[in-house]
């Protein structure tokens, strides 16, 4: 056959008009090969979601700013800089080791260019205060977790802005509290009184609030965890059991893992430090050492005194060649499916191996959880930078670290820093707060110590269940706002956006506008159906 080049874009034109004609698949795509992709070189997949998050940060300051001020060559810049970083082979963890020295080097440059953004946004926005500070969540929820607050705030309570004093606690030298902060908002926060330290030992290891139960072994495995509320043992097994694989793929090194690697444990970690558990006005905590092949780990398990949500705070000294390190809670969840986080919703992977198609998706890819649940009762594995999710009959597991030796002999060997989290909740997915939780993991809110916010805010606000506000930017044309809304729950949900001037939904390019102008005085009702994205042009009047 004859073949001439020509554009993509002229090819899906032409393919377009037969479009008819053509069988279509529903469902995943899932490629039988490149499972070690999900995993191999760590830090570089941490590096991006970080990234990707602070970016989306210093757009949503900026967006609260004068827009003609607003850095947009330098955004661009940034963007294109970690997104050619995602490039094949790099994300994947499979290039050689001069690509990330360069990877990593840039990677700084971004982080080093938004902080200076941050801070740079944050001389407009706020004003000098001390025994001050505030903090922006850029979330479209509503915050609610722990926090790390300012040395200078040791020692003392810290007073809200409706004057409701907060305990805080400290961790190793750095003081903590519990806050509760509006979506897309500023929060002002000022130093309150000296406070004793509260903190208890306990002798047995258990970590324990009004809402949840959780019972360690000496080995450091969860022996235990019961629902106070829901009355219902969480664990059919010991659960946060580290194991270490063998891990020599038939081919491909850095980019696979074969499905005998099961049978290839060559241990468990080992204990070699346990320390006492210690209850306080804010969360209790356990810190355990181990060992485990040629490396180290240590592990800060955290309870809030007000949730259910168990943290793994993880560091690891990863010294193997040609092994994998994984983690197993099995549960006492039945259900015939799990849900995993893709970048807009979620997929429903099947927890059996009934078929050869099942059998093959041994290693499954999620982003910031994966999900058991059945019609009452659920437990997910969020994560703040790991991918390769395991999910067969009862028990979750996830893909920590692997070391393989080619392209890169040195992939993966140091330190690294993670964080997982077991989150027990009532009823399935879609009725439950694990995609809030998860996006709460993964996006703190910034701290700016030293100023109190005068009369800041974001030019937009939001409300509605099962709707997320993934990005507000300024338009990459004109002066405007951009807000794109996703639809997270796979059903049809309704969000209300709280502004003033004039709103025209554009396409996801911001380039053709899909309904005309309208002026809203105070705020605009939308429906979104499953899984869909709108975006909205947004000019403040």
């Amino acid at each position: 056959p004859r073949v001439s080049f020509d554009t993509a874009k002229n090819f899906f034109n032409r393919l377009n008009k037969k479009k008819n004609k053509l069988e279509t698949w529903v469902g995943e795509l899932y490629l039988e090969l490149h499972r070690g992709t999900l995993t191999t070189h760590g830090l570089v997949k941490k590096q991006n979601r970080k990234l990707e998050n602070k970016l989306k940060t210093v757009e949503f300051l900026w967006s609260c700013i004068d827009l003609t001020k607003y850095p947009s060559s330098i955004l661009d810049a940034l963007w294109k800089k970690l997104l050619i970083n995602q490039f094949h082979d790099i994300i994947p963890g499979s290039s050689i080791n001069l690509v990330y020295q360069t990877t990593h080097k840039e990677y700084n440059e971004i982080h080093k260019s938004c902080d200076d953004l941050i801070k740079k946004a944050s001389r407009t926005l706020f004003q000098k205060k001390n025994n001050s500070f505030v903090l922006s969540n850029s979330l479209s929820y509503k915050y609610e977790g722990i926090i790390k607050i300012p040395d200078s705030f040791k020692g003392h309570s810290i007073i809200t802005e409706n004057k409701t004093e907060l305990y805080t606690q400290e961790i190793n030298g750095n003081a903590y509290c519990q806050i509760s902060i509006p979506p897309l908002s500023f929060t002002n926060f000022h130093k309150g009184v000296k406070q004793k330290n509260q903190t208890r030992k306990q002798l047995n290891y258990i970590l324990e609030n009004d809402f949840v139960k959780y019972k360690f072994s000496k080995n450091g495995t969860l022996i235990s965890g019961f629902d106070k509320e829901s009355n219902k043992n969480l664990l059919s097994a010991p659960g946060n059991v580290l194991s270490l694989y063998e891990d020599r793929p038939l081919n491909w090194d850095a980019w696979d893992i074969d499905f005998y690697y099961k049978e290839s444990l060559l241990e468990t970690a080992k204990v070699s430090k346990m320390h006492k558990v210690k209850y306080g006005s804010i969360f209790s905590y356990l810190e355990i050492e181990y060992t485990i092949g040629n490396s180290k780990i240590k592990q800060l398990l955290t309870l809030s005194n007000q949730s259910k949500r168990l943290d793994f705070d993880t560091t690891v000294d990863w010294n193997e060649k040609h092994k994998m390190l994984r983690v197993h809670f099995p549960t006492n969840i039945i259900s015939d499916q799990a849900s995993f986080d893709i970048q807009y919703g979620y997929v429903k992977r099947n927890t059996h191996k009934n078929t050869s198609w099942d059998r093959a998706k041994f290693e499954v890819v999620g982003h910031k959880y994966a999900d058991l649940s059945d019609n009452d009762y659920g437990i997910a594995l969020l994560n703040d930078c790991k991918y390769g999710y395991s999910i067969f009959d009862k028990t979750i597991d996830l893909n920590l670290l692997r070391s393989p030796n080619n392209p890169d002999a040195d992939a993966d060997l140091g330190k690294h820093v993670f964080t997982f989290s077991m989150y027990p909740h009532k009823h399935d997915l879609i009725r439950s707060n694990v995609i809030e939780e998860s996006s709460r993991l993964n996006n703190p809110p910034t701290l700016f110590n030293g100023l109190k916010n005068i009369k800041s805010k974001p030019i937009i606000n939001f409300k509605g269940k099962g709707i997320e506000i993934s990005s507000i930017k300024k338009s990459e044309n004109n002066n405007e706002i951009i807000l794109r809304a996703v639809e997270t729950l796979g059903r049809t949900s309704k969000g209300r956006i709280y502004f003033k001037g004039h709103i025209t939904e554009t396409n996801i390019m911001e380039r053709k506008n899909l309904s005309p102008t309208k002026k809203i005085n105070k705020n605009l009702d939308f429906v979104l159906k499953p899984f869909e994205i709108k975006t909205y042009k947004c000019v403040h009047i």
